[in-house]
């Protein structure tokens, strides 16, 4: 009899044994779901938080996740991840994204593989004439593109020493070589630019990933 208790006792420690770890791996399982879709859909207070960082206008350090933001008064919003810095002094002002601050930390560092995005008071099809006539341009590569809701075009160029692109409210950019989006926004067209001297392929392939995150409200 007491050897029948026995066994018995050990079945019984062993089922639950075997359901206590089933609902171990079950817990890791949600768990790591979970982790999953809040990396993708990050919780509302993350954007709010990033959205009030990026209105103080001073150069701050983002959270990972989506940041809100108004640009040619649209609201817009775009997704970075950890480690990033972004700045816009004013909606419809230039927005600068990067990895790391100049010196004195004053501003974002758009150089090495950060992006500038900038607001243009031409229509597409005039901004396009412009960069393609600029003097000493060599266009390696253009192709039209949709992003965000907007369409326009992508080039790939570069410039010749001493040469620059210039669009109104004096923006514009050199030598040496460039990778620029046009969008456009009724008259008006948006300048995505991702500076191609970054340090790695990963900071590359890492700034492209927040391009192709951007979005604008229809």
């Amino acid at each position: 009899m007491k050897r029948f208790l026995s066994v018995l006792t050990r079945r019984k420690l062993l089922l639950v044994s075997a359901v206590v770890a089933v609902c171990f791996v079950i817990a890791i399982s949600v768990a790591a779901i979970y982790g999953l879709r809040s990396t993708e859909n990050p919780p509302p207070d993350i954007e709010s938080a990033n959205q009030a960082r990026l209105e103080s206008g001073q150069p701050v350090s983002l959270l990972a996740g989506r940041v809100p933001t108004d640009i040619l008064g649209r609201k817009a919003s775009f997704k970075v991840l950890d480690h990033w810095y972004g700045q816009q002094r004013k909606p419809s002002d230039a927005l600068f994204l990067g990895k790391r601050l100049s010196s004195g930390g004053y501003e974002v560092s758009v150089g090495r593989g950060g992006i500038e995005v900038d607001t243009l008071n031409l229509p597409l099809a005039r901004s396009v004439r412009r960069l393609e006539s600029a003097p000493g341009i060599r266009v390696h590569n253009v192709s039209t593109v949709r992003l965000g809701g907007l369409s326009g075009r992508r080039y790939s160029f570069s410039l010749k020493r001493n040469h620059y692109v210039m669009f109104p409210n004096g923006i514009g950019f050199g030598w040496p070589e460039d990778d620029v989006i046009l969008l456009g926004m009724g008259g008006q067209t948006i300048l995505i630019r991702k500076n191609e001297m970054a340090p790695s392929d990963q900071a590359r392939r890492e700034a492209e990933r927040v391009i192709q995150s951007f979005q604008f409200d229809s």
